[in-house]
């Protein structure tokens, strides 16, 4: 075969196998029609199963970020992550992953969150909200837990770390744990440990919860909410620490740890209505009770104001005052006739009280007798900055009105009062006219509620604890 000849056998060959010359390649696909891009993502047109099986292979922050591939990868990763057989520890690593990537993530709204399946039917739901940087976990979802006594602990010390940091480029400042259970309070309190720039940790839902002890040394923790975990007894709070917020909604827990010097400067929330639990109240130590006198804003019930907080005022002689408070949430038992003396007897300690919600909860926790209040004010100045009263679940009229009254005679002003029941819609409170007083037989109340109340929210917003 002569020279001519086997150059142009050679030349059919890179025609047909232009596989053997990579020149040929990007020739042969500019022949074909084929564009760049098409060529780059021939993986994508594989069937969802295989490239979920794909991504179960991959480092979890590399499985989050193939989502930044194309439309197509955009929730692949989240149904690799649903159908893995994860392990708790597992949880603690693709979320972290998640928080490292997040900032590459957070254009499109559906990277926000997923859910991580770890083992025998349980999941995780992750989200995190980018505009105020908070973390969700909720392990609500899938197989619950084996049902338990556990207890979990937060050491929140940057001086002292147990773990290398995780560079995250989502700066997680509130932690929201729904669930949790004896297996994953362990993960949740190590990426708790992990979040240094961590202000605010909130708790709910959590069956079988029994102990939460925080140690809050250096800590930037400013916020603090446990609500609704029905088995829980013990709550402790351990160093120096200034709380912005701390708030509270159970059975009545043991706070035998709590700090002396723990100041909480802005709301506390004690919503004890489901009553002491297996806690006796005779020997009970309310020890934050010096920490929330400096508050703006509280909820309070009246059977912990009657048999914790006045006996341990008579037993102690100490004063009681409310200086900075502006907001009150009183929560009431229900009586066969209402009785206000308690009411009345802590608002004496509010001088500068301006929005009084009244709550009579029939599910109340209650108590029977008579008890001891405290008559000693210590402050001098008039009330006069009290602006709204709501009363809500009063049995009838006459009921609300005398209370009106009361308050009237000890603020020395004229608020506005509104009063809500299960039969009527809102009302106001007005005064009768002299006339037609003196037209009415003696012994009728001077005022009378008229329905309608205009700009609600306006006048009277929610107490800050209401929604939660």
């Amino acid at each position: 075969m002569g020279s001519k000849d086997w150059s142009k056998k050679k030349n059919q060959q890179e025609e047909f196998y232009p596989d053997n010359n990579s020149t040929n390649i990007e020739d042969t696909m500019k022949t074909l029609g084929i564009n760049e891009q098409i060529k780059d993502d021939i993986i994508s047109c594989l069937p969802d199963d295989i490239l979920s099986r794909i991504i179960s292979f991959l480092p979890f922050d590399s499985a989050i970020r193939t989502s930044l591939l194309s439309t197509r990868w955009e929730n692949l990763w989240k149904k690799a992550f649903l159908a893995r057989d994860g392990t708790i520890e597992d949880v603690v690593h693709v979320v972290t992953s998640f928080l490292n990537v997040f900032h590459q993530l957070r254009k499109s709204d559906k990277n926000w969150e997923f859910q991580f399946s770890y083992g025998e039917g349980h999941i995780v739901s992750v989200a995190v909200d980018p505009n105020n940087n908070t973390l969700h976990l909720d392990f609500s979802s899938g197989k619950p837990e084996f049902p338990t006594e556990f207890g979990i602990a937060f050491s929140l010390d940057h001086k002292i770390r147990t773990h290398e940091p995780f560079p995250y480029t989502f700066k997680a400042k509130s932690l929201h744990l729904t669930s949790l259970g004896k297996l994953s309070c362990v993960a949740a309190s190590d990426i708790a440990l992990n979040c240094p720039f961590l202000a605010s940790v909130t708790i709910t839902k959590c069956n079988g919860l029994e102990i939460v002890d925080f140690a809050l040394h250096c800590s930037s923790l400013r916020s603090l909410s446990v609500l609704d975990c029905p088995q829980l007894k013990k709550l402790f709070i351990g160093g120096d620490s200034f709380l912005w917020s701390f708030r509270f909604r159970g059975l009545l827990p043991c706070f035998n740890r709590f700090v002396f010097n723990l100041v909480i400067a802005h709301d506390a929330m004690l919503d004890f209505r489901q009553g002491p639990g297996d806690i006796d109240i005779k020997t009970f130590d309310f020890t934050i009770f010096r920490s929330i006198e400096y508050v703006k804003s509280l909820t309070i019930c009246r059977w912990f104001f009657e048999t914790v907080i006045c006996r341990k005022l008579q037993i102690s002689g100490e004063n009681l005052l409310f200086g900075s408070l502006t907001d009150l949430w009183w929560i009431e038992y229900s009586e066969a006739r209402y009785n206000s003396d308690a009411l009345i007897s802590f608002l004496k300690f509010c001088p500068r009280l301006e929005r009084l919600y009244v709550t009579i909860d029939p599910s109340s926790y209650g108590v029977s007798g008579r008890y001891w209040y405290p008559e000693k004010v210590p402050w001098t100045l008039s009330r006069k900055n009290l602006k709204v009263v709501k009363l809500e679940g009063l049995a009838n009229e006459e009921e609300e009105i005398l209370v009106a009254m009361k308050l009237k005679e000890l603020f020395s002003v004229e608020p506005l009062i509104i009063a809500k029941s299960s039969r009527t819609c809102l009302r106001r409170l007005v005064k009768v006219p002299n006339k037609k007083m003196k037209k009415k037989k003696e012994g009728k109340l001077p005022y009378k509620f008229k329905q309608g109340v205009e700009n609600l929210h306006e006048v009277c917003p929610n107490h800050v604890h209401m929604d939660l």
